[in-house]
């Protein structure tokens, strides 16, 4: 059985709540329904817009609780708990790969050859970029009067 990816989730909810709870903030939900509780607010966080990974997110709830813990004076709403999580921190940047001259060499190579065939397949064979170019000066200048 594999196991569940998003498992850090539920682990950073439940240690938050139990942290929460300790306050003793007014409003705190009955011991009794705390796994029901804790529950609610999972299921609120996994549906989010996010595409949880575990790499990137374990410890953003964490950071969310704890400035609910900092902040609260009654019980927050898991909306609060949402609208507190931190940004992602940005990814590391790709190391530019090593590429020989010999390998630079044959890349131009290529695309010298993908350009002329472009070139051939494109242009009419009686094409004179220069007559075109008067042409559109001509037609632009003639917009203008």
């Amino acid at each position: 059985m594999n196991p569940d990816p998003l498992q850090f989730i539920n682990e950073e909810v439940k240690i938050g709540l139990q942290r929460l709870v300790c306050l003793r903030l007014e409003g705190t939900p009955p011991a009794d329904v705390l796994g029901f509780t804790g529950q609610i607010w999972v299921d609120a966080m996994r549906q989010l817009p996010i595409d949880w990974n575990a790499t990137q997110d374990k410890g953003r709830i964490t950071a969310s609780f704890n400035v609910l813990i900092r902040q609260s004076t009654r019980w927050p709403a898991v909306k609060h708990l949402i609208d507190n999580l931190p940004k992602r921190a940005p990814l590391p940047a790709l190391v530019a790969p090593k590429v020989t001259a010999k390998q630079r060499k044959e890349g131009k190579q290529k695309l010298n050859q993908i350009l002329q065939t472009l070139e051939i397949k494109m242009m009419p064979l009686e094409h004179d970029g220069h007559k075109a170019l008067e042409q559109a000066i001509q037609l632009n200048r003639s917009k203008k009067q």
